[in-house]
């Protein structure tokens, strides 16, 4: 039995003058969207405001590139977005991340409402930017995490939608309200985009620092010479260069096609790989369930790198794996062989923004540029000799140890600055903020 929301909250709050609590039912149209993304000849050309649209933007605006796509009369009639109007996330992969809310800030010509979605117009008793404001409050998605159904991917019924209770004063202070948190969320919104732009900068320096070391070592007095390779540009003099063939085994071992069925993996797709922090997630299979690209076996010291979709940047090394785990074959398995080359000062080559950037540059189609894993295998590399690579692993080890630690610290101001921002919602839209402060400097002004 699904436990209850806690509308008792709200039911307090009534007893707050000009507070009162009523389902969104009675507060708007609710419509939940079936517009899809294909185009028909028979059908009228429109934009589709889409699933991400909303998800990555609390406002819709011209701004916004829309997907062209078709429509019926009667899907235009019905579905077509007004300014105004409050968009919510109807569907979701997370029960807990479901409802997300964007408001229609302006007159859009011809943008439907796409699928997944659930179109709201307010009526003329709520404030559309009141309401968006509701839905983001810790209330607001609460309630739609608990009454969202499903198991691997979850939905939200329109009659729960509907009867959401929605706590409102009247009209004026859901204005006055609406207006205030417009005011402080800017602030803090460009606060976490300031810190953001800071996290952007530290993995820059970061990988800067890291190519800088593999490419052209320690040294900045050493005697410099052309390696001849197009990416690598200049390298110590003393350093060799060789093609990764020669240095390096590619894609080893995979797993058979009579593998036996029932035999448990932990697989590793080209999504679960992060540039900055390596494997991020592990799916569990068991053989006869995993996908068809479910083949690539790995060992201590690999590293893996996307062959598919390299824009990516999905480039791991392989540390202490579990002997189950498996990785698409859209990854090339390089194993350097260590009579020549140190595993970690290999991986942190192969990561370096040079090498990257040769590797899509020789990638082919544009959607979903790929590069046949004999292709990298034919690039060169430099090799220093042993004592340096193990100097150089250290100093990037440093460098990475010294940027997680800033990085961390960002990250959790940003956390804070981010709950502080829902925590102000959601009091004020639950009436226990005194706006009356605010209220007379709105008038002073």
């Amino acid at each position: 039995m699904k436990k209850q929301a806690s509308g008792s909250k709200l039911s307090e709050r009534k007893k707050q003058e000009n507070w009162e609590e009523t389902r969104l039912q009675f507060l708007s149209t609710i419509k939940n969207s079936n517009v899809d993304k294909k185009a028909e000849e028979n059908e009228d050309h429109v934009l589709l405001c889409n699933y991400v649209d909303v998800y990555y933007n609390d406002f819709i605006t011209s701004e916004i590139s829309f997907m062209p796509a078709s429509a019926t009369k009667e899907e235009i009639s019905k579905f077509q977005i007004l300014k105004g109007d409050v968009i919510i996330t109807k569907d979701s992969e997370s029960a807990d991340d479901i409802g997300i809310p964007a408001l229609v800030d302006e007159v859009l010509d011809n943008v439907i409402c796409g699928y997944h979605l659930s179109l709201i117009r307010p009526s003329k008793d709520i404030c559309p930017l009141y309401l968006l404001y509701f839905f983001q409050s810790t209330y607001a998605q609460s309630y739609f995490e608990i009454y969202a159904n499903g198991v691997t991917r979850f939905g939200l019924p329109l009659y729960a939608i509907k009867k959401i209770p929605i706590l409102h004063p009247k009209y004026e202070s859901q204005v006055l309200i609406a207006e205030y948190l417009q005011s402080k969320t800017a602030q803090i919104d460009a606060l976490i985009s300031k810190k953001e732009e800071l996290l952007k900068l530290l993995a820059e320096k970061r990988t800067a620092l890291i190519t800088k070391a593999v490419t052209k070592g320690l040294n900045p007095d050493v005697k410099m010479q052309d390696s001849g390779v197009e990416w690598l540009g200049e390298i110590p003099e003393h350093w060799e260069v060789k093609k990764i063939k020669f240095v390096a085994n590619c894609n080893v071992d995979k797993l058979p096609d009579n593998t036996d069925p029932d035999f448990e993996i932990r697989y590793v797709d080209i999504s679960s790989v992060n540039f900055d922090h390596g494997i991020t997630n592990k799916e569990d299979y068991v053989f006869e369930k995993a996908p068809s690209r479910a083949r690539r076996r790995v060992t201590n010291g690999d590293t893996i790198v996307s062959t598919v979709r390299t824009y990516l940047k999905a480039i791991a090394y392989v540390e202490s794996p579990e002997p189950n785990l498996i990785v698409s074959t859209g990854f090339a398995v390089l194993s350097p062989k260590s009579n020549f080359i140190s595993s970690k000062f290999f991986s942190y080559l192969l990561k370096s923004q040079p090498f990257i950037q040769y590797v899509m540059a020789n990638s082919n189609g544009v959607s979903y540029p790929a590069i046949n894993p004999s292709s990298i295998m034919d690039f060169y590399m430099v090799i220093p000799p042993f004592k340096e690579q193990n100097d150089i692993e250290q100093k990037v080890e440093g460098i990475l140890s010294s940027s997680v630690l800033i990085e961390s610290k960002i990250i959790k101001a940003i956390e804070q600055l981010k709950e502080y921002r829902t925590a102000l919602i959601t009091h004020a839209v639950t009436g226990k903020l005194d706006l009356s402060k605010y209220q007379s400097e709105e008038e002073a002004s």
